[in-house]
């Protein structure tokens, strides 16, 4: 079977670029997620890059005053 990461990418502060954020918001609150799936720690994966946490221990947010980029929500996740 072929393994398909999906990075839940965007900035939740604008609307044009927050689908990535609200598909693994949706996905994380599912109550029967299933089971060949897994969220990954992104911030362990990006862990030479400090402050990453966001609300949810397991996804990076990027900030322009820290991190010296756009605004960033990452997710990943892993279907197994």
């Amino acid at each position: 079977m072929t393994r398909v990461l999906v990075l839940g990418v965007g900035n939740s502060l604008l609307t044009d670029d927050g689908v990535g954020v609200h598909a693994v918001a949706r996905l994380r609150h599912e109550t029967a997620v299933p089971p060949d799936v897994t969220i990954l720690d992104a911030p362990a994966v990006l862990a030479e890059v400090p402050g990453l946490r966001a609300c949810d221990p397991r996804f990076a947010q990027f900030w322009p005053h820290r991190h010296g980029t756009d605004a960033i929500f990452l997710a990943l996740v892993r279907r197994d």
